[in-house]
């Protein structure tokens, strides 16, 4: 049953709100106060929200801290550089305009706390059912988890197996150009069934072993210099895989020392990745990057350039294509095989970042801030209210996961994985997996149902 709007969460929507409001104040005020008034408002509103969003769902580690954490690292975090006066050619104040800059940081600032905002109006804690009562896989289901895993984590070591070798013999670049769609589109389904192979169809002790082998594999490959999916994936392990019958609200002490500890050695771990990207030596072990200044300057250098997409967009906005809307709505071609190559054109300009090249020579990747920019301009920011909305469900569904069937399940997680992906990604990504994972395994159990009620008969 759900209850009333907590108090944790009507604080939430007063202080963002003010926050808000504070914010479109400064970007009206000169260079040295916006930087030192903005610095002080973003990291106070970063540990307010990361404070209530504790006591909100009684655990430090969960869905809206993750989605909030990660949109204020990959699009925020660089107002520390501008406080410090760092300049370098990874600081975007080095590399832009100022005042394009404070007008990139507002817009990301209105984003990320609009979804936070619509999150804690709607989000209602339910009562969680015992999950040994809620439900119970059928041996069917059972079975074709265990198939399907199977199958598609060999094709997922295949393709990643050649990806390792693409990326340490002709560099990362080449690594790109054949990490194609429908390889890295059975990639994340071998993920997705992996999550519910390892819920239901491994007991404790296994469980462990097939973890341990899934985490070692996952962290090799990182060394490839593509991580994204990577660290989503492990992100996404962490926030649905059952501990026992225990809550995640009952984590011992100790398990969150090593969470933490395994944090910190990841924030340390990945930026010496881009070595690969970045240096003319390979060697998976160089630390070149991360020696050239302070583990958070690196990390910031290594995910804050997130917000150059939205600040070339902002400086360009009148040669600029704007999509009004494709992105969004164009997306449900993205479901349909592209047989003959028929939807190429359209597929190219999903990829907003295309647009981006005449007038800035590299894209960091995808922002799903830049993308509502590119598409509505500054009424982009009402796209994060639906986003919040998707936040909220999301996190709702993650507190009854064992309550809903294994279509659901599959649904959820792979649209799980796909929103996380959407703060560094495209839009269009977010509709396909979900909706193949659900198909494959319908076509699957009714090929695997017919033939064994065959075989009675």
């Amino acid at each position: 049953m759900r209850g009333k709007i907590n108090l944790y969460s009507i604080i939430g929507i007063i202080y963002n709100v003010l926050a808000i409001i504070l914010c479109l104040i400064l970007s009206i005020v000169k260079r040295n106060l916006w930087i030192n008034f903005s610095f002080g408002l973003y990291i106070c509103t970063l540990l307010v929200n990361i404070v209530l969003l504790t006591r909100l769902k009684h655990t430090f580690f969960n869905l809206p801290f993750l989605f909030y954490t990660l949109m204020f690292l990959f699009h925020l975090s660089q107002i520390y550089f501008a406080f410090i006066g760092f300049e370098d050619y990874y600081c975007i104040f080095t590399r832009m305009e100022f005042d394009v800059c404070k007008k990139a940081f507002t817009f990301a600032f209105m984003c990320i706390h609009f979804s936070l905002i619509t999150y804690y109006a709607i989000y209602r804690h339910k009562r969680i059912v015992s999950n040994t009562n809620s439900f119970r896989i059928s041996k069917i289901d059972r079975s074709l988890l265990q198939g399907l895993f199977i199958i598609f984590f060999i094709l997922k070591v295949i393709f990643r197996s050649y990806w390792f070798y693409v990326s340490q013999v002709f560099g990362y670049n080449e690594l790109l150009s054949v990490m194609t769609s429908i390889p890295s589109l059975l990639v994340m389904i071998a993920d997705v069934f992996s999550i519910l192979y390892l819920k239901y169809c491994c007991s404790p002790k296994k469980r462990k072993w097939v973890l341990g082998l899934i985490v070692s594999l996952e962290l090799l490959f990182m060394l490839s210099g593509s991580r994204i999916t990577g660290i989503t994936y492990l992100l996404i392990l962490f926030l649905v895989m059952p501990v026992g019958n225990v809550s995640k609200r009952k984590v011992p002490l100790k398990k969150k020392i090593l969470i933490i500890i395994i944090g910190v050695m990841l924030g340390i771990f990945l930026p010496t990745i881009s070595a690969n990207r970045l240096y003319e030596s390979r060697s998976i072990f160089s630390l070149n990057y991360l020696t050239q200044s302070n583990i958070i300057d690196s990390v910031i250098k290594e995910f804050g350039m997130s917000i150059l997409n939205t600040t070339v967009i902002i400086d360009n906005q009148n040669n600029i294509e704007f999509m009004h809307g494709l992105s969004y709505y164009g997306s449900l071609v993205s479901v349909l095989p592209n047989l003959g190559d028929v939807f190429d054109a359209l597929n190219e300009q999903f990829y907003y970042t295309n647009r981006l090249r005449d007038f800035f020579y590299y894209a960091y990747g995808g922002s799903n801030i830049a993308e509502a920019y590119i598409n509505f301009g500054i009424f982009g920011v009402f796209i994060f209210i639906p986003a919040g909305i998707l936040l909220a469900k999301l996190d709702s569904v993650i507190e009854s996961f064992f309550s809903h069937k294994i279509i659901v399940q599959l649904f959820y997680v792979a649209l799980l994985y796909e929103s996380i992906l959407w703060i560094r990604g495209y839009f269009f990504l977010m509709i396909r997996l979900p909706i193949w994972t659900v198909i494959i395994y319908i076509v699957i159990k009714s090929i695997f149902s017919r033939k064994k009620l065959i075989l009675k008969t």
